[in-house]
């Protein structure tokens, strides 16, 4: 299994526990449902969508780049990454 390098994460539950706001309230101030939500917050999804991201930055008061913490990828972290993710993938096929 390939470790994962330095890269960019999400830290929506930092910022939750900032404002003293729960992943339930946040989710129904930006229409989404919790268990959607939640795959977000734990980068648990593909990628991305701008949308999300700017209507996650704006209940929260923040910028868009707040939402994140760490290193930028690298082209050798995102070929990792994405191996990985198709390792995974293949699993829950079988």
């Amino acid at each position: 299994m390939i470790g994962y390098p330095p890269m960019t994460r999400l830290r929506i539950y930092q910022l939750l526990e900032e404002r003293g706001m729960t992943i339930s309230e946040l989710a129904k101030k930006i229409n989404m449902s919790k268990q959607n939500l939640e795959k977000f917050a734990n980068d648990e999804t593909a990628g991305y969508r701008k949308d999300t991201l700017n209507d996650v930055a704006y209940a929260l008061d923040c910028r868009v780049a707040d939402l994140f913490e760490g290193e930028p990828e690298t082209p050798e972290s995102v070929r990792q990454l994405l191996e990985e993710h198709a390792r995974r993938q293949a699993r829950r096929q079988e």
